[in-house]
């Protein structure tokens, strides 16, 4: 651990026992090195969740980190083969209550990010909760009203266990710093950590009924609203509108969505020919990633908000089922979303913004999303973004199967358009068990509803237009779609 000069933190205590927090406990060493890489290595593999300043993954259910829950009404799949041997081989043995967890999630902090006080979810998890630290180390502080606070040091390879009144009744959180106090010693934190936390997920019908009311949401207690989810109340009820309609849609249909997105539209073509040689390209909401393999002289890094469809994507990208491509493709992915880019500044020579911006349901955050994607264009790059127009082929019979969507802040061109995934598929009873699925026993089909909003002659360009620092190089209608091309003043 590297030494810096002395901040005025709270310092660390190296030993759980020094804290007396009942339940609290502290197991060094718990993996070996070894088990380390291999770790690391098991999640690496795996596509990552970008939030607005670390990687997460979820594995079993997925955690909300909004309500601090588990989302609702999704259906609980198993962990992967090397979780649940980890459960069941190294956590049950050692921690009495372990043998249960089934819900893991995955944090990867860089240096100078932290973690917000909070107490997990009562109502939400069991009386267990245990976190791995990995490849670095950090300070997590407990604080409980009418007591000091406590900093405890969370060395690399190291288990922190949490029960009872340490789970229950004590915030935990990490410092937003680059550096911590560590028994009297000033030790620089590393560009890297990564922790898992195992969780037992509660099932319906088994309420939380700790011995302390006043943190318990099963028994009542008023529980603050995380930073989040007052951040998504303020943006009203699009990111609402989005969540049930889009981004939870295409995480349920994203394997039946990829196997009918294989043709490369002439037009995307045509845009990425014209870039320069050694091109750096965002394909922002790439869905299975067909763009990647237009050119073997440009990078693509792609962002998709579904995890399921970033998963297909990077399939394709390590050579696995969906490659479907002859030699190495130049191209990474990750999932993101795209009013939250994880893209540096000015560092895009083109970006693809192809079927996305028609899924975002207020103007406000279509602004923004245009916002995004300029900021990350160099001086002399370019932007290709398409939408679905109101004028289309066969527009009469398509609205006879469309359902108007009234109430919405652009109502006359707003849509709920439906998705059937056929029941003879693969992925079909998995589909079928998130809560808005609806069975179609007349075409025998899972049967989603996706948001869009369909684009009138000249709105997006009248967009792009309000766009500080926007240029409109271009504008044209094709295939149903509405076009622009964009770069920066």
């Amino acid at each position: 651990m590297k030494k810096g000069s002395a901040p005025s933190h709270l310092d660390a205590l190296m030993s759980a026992s020094q804290a007396g927090i009942p339940g609290l406990d502290l197991i060094l060493e718990f993996v070996s090195t070894q088990e380390e890489v291999e770790l690391l290595a098991l999640v690496d593999a795996q596509p990552w969740e970008y939030l607005a300043k670390r990687r997460v993954q979820h594995h079993g259910m997925r955690f909300e980190y909004a309500t601090r829950h588990v989302e609702v009404g999704a259906a609980q799949s198993p962990l992967p083969p090397a979780l649940h041997d980890f459960v069941a081989l190294r956590l049950a043995p050692r921690i009495p209550g372990s043998q249960a967890l089934d819900q893991v999630t995955v944090n990867e902090y860089v240096a100078g990010v932290g973690l917000s006080p909070h107490v997990d979810t009562h109502s939400a998890f069991g009386d267990t909760l245990l976190s791995l630290s990995l490849a670095g180390p950090c300070v997590m502080v407990f604080r409980k009203e009418g007591r000091a606070d406590v900093a405890l040091a969370l060395p690399p390879r190291s288990l922190l266990v949490l029960q009872g009144e340490a789970r229950h009744a004590w915030q935990h959180y990490i410092p937003h710093r680059k550096s911590d106090m560590v028994g009297g010693e000033v030790v620089l934190r590393a560009e890297r950590r990564v922790s898992f936390t195992f969780r037992q997920v509660r099932q319906e019908g088994d309420p939380c009924s700790c011995p302390f009311p006043d943190q318990c949401d099963s028994q009542g207690a008023d529980i603050p609203p995380t930073r989040m989810a007052a951040q998504r109340a303020q943006r009203g009820a699009g990111s609402t509108l989005e969540d049930d309609h889009v981004n939870s849609v295409y995480n349920a249909i994203a394997p039946h969505f990829s196997a009918t997105r294989f043709a490369v539209w002439p037009k995307v073509r045509e845009f990425v020919m014209a870039l320069p040689p050694g091109a750096l390209v965002a394909d922002v909401g790439c869905g299975n990633g067909k763009y990647f393999g237009l050119r073997s002289d440009i990078f693509v890094l792609g962002t998709d908000r579904s995890t399921g469809l970033a998963g297909v994507a990077s399939q394709r990208v390590s050579g696995g089922p969906m490659r479907g491509l002859q030699g190495s493709l130049r191209a990474d992915v990750a999932a993101a979303d795209a009013l939250a880019l994880p893209l540096r500044p000015a560092s895009m020579d083109g970006v693809l913004c192809i079927a996305v911006l028609h899924h975002t349901s207020t103007v406000a955050r279509r602004l923004a999303l245009l916002h995004q994607l300029l900021s990350t264009l160099c001086l002399g790059g370019r932007a290709l973004v398409t939408v679905w127009a109101t004028e289309q082929e066969g527009m009469a019979r398509k609205l006879e199967k469309w359902a108007p969507l009234p109430g919405s802040e652009s109502e006359a061109n707003d849509y709920l358009v439906p998705w059937h995934v056929p029941m003879h598929r693969a992925e079909a009873a998995a589909a079928a068990a998130r809560p808005s699925a609806v069975l179609d026993g007349k075409k025998s089909t899972v049967c989603f509803q996706r948001y869009y909003h369909l684009f009138r002659p000249g709105e997006l360009e009248g967009l792009v237009r309000q766009v500080p620092g926007a240029q409109l190089l271009d504008a044209f209608y094709d295939k149903d779609n509405w076009c622009v091309v964009f770069g920066r003043l």
